[in-house]
């Protein structure tokens, strides 16, 4: 589950070109129907992200799905 939460935050900041503004927190929360305390446990927990950032490149999530 948590490999195609990856790949959904790095495309989806691709395709959509989200802002740089926008956290990797911010992302996850508005993508999956979560609260911004949830998303911010999960971005680290299991996406291995800073939820404060704004990177969240598919290249890094495939290297971090490759680790798990």
């Amino acid at each position: 589950m948590f490999e195609r939460d990856a790949i959904v935050m790095a495309n989806t900041r691709r395709l959509i070109k989200a802002k740089k503004i926008t956290s990797n927190g911010r992302l996850y929360m508005e993508l999956f129907g979560t609260r911004l305390t949830t998303a911010r446990i999960c971005c680290i927990n299991d996406l291995g992200l800073d939820p404060d950032s704004n990177e969240t490149s598919y290249n890094k999530m495939m290297k971090h799905i490759e680790e798990t």
